[in-house]
């Protein structure tokens, strides 16, 4: 039998990933301690955690993505804030995209090379902090605040310097 490369890499990425875990390590865990809801729409991304919200536009690349990596995306940058210095917890984010769901819970996707390469990243950042991570379903109609905010852009805060300009104006210093 033959086992293809990126087989390979599957069975070694569950070695490495699980290593250190004793046999009484419950892979389910119970309630999680921390609750995200993330939404992503073609403009940008927004995200609610225990009454603080966040979100930002999509930058032009990112603009050409498919819906689906997009809400995907948006769940990670909603853990990751949410997330930001703890360890060794349980988090569950709602979404309202079922895609997402699949592959935050099932860690992947064989449907789709980038949905898998971006899923693999949500769980390696989660590893190296020791979060547990599980999706569940919100109907769209009832991720308000997520929802708000994905489509709300604040221009103010969209921004970045010229390439260019900076490295001349660093030059000069």
């Amino acid at each position: 039998m033959q086992v293809s490369d990126k087989a390979r890499a599957e069975v070694k990425w569950w070695r490495d990933s699980t290593r250190g875990l004793s046999p009484a390590t419950p892979i389910l865990r119970c309630e999680p301690n921390l609750v995200i809801f993330s939404d992503a729409s073609l403009q940008a991304w927004g995200a609610a955690c225990g009454g603080e919200k966040t979100g930002g536009a999509w930058t032009a690349i990112e603009k050409k993505s498919h819906i689906n990596e997009l809400e995907l995306l948006a769940a990670f940058l909603a853990i990751q804030t949410f997330s930001k210095g703890k360890r060794d917890i349980h988090v569950r984010i709602f979404v309202d995209n079922t895609t997402t769901m699949a592959c935050v819970n099932k860690m992947g996707s064989s449907r789709s090379s980038s949905l898998d390469l971006l899923a693999k990243d949500i769980w390696g950042w989660c590893n190296n902090r020791n979060l547990w991570l599980s999706a569940a379903r919100i109907a769209g109609k009832d991720n308000v605040v997520a929802d708000r905010e994905s489509r709300t852009v604040n221009n103010d805060t969209e921004w970045m310097l010229n390439t260019n300009l900076l490295c001349s104006a660093l030059k000069i210093l």
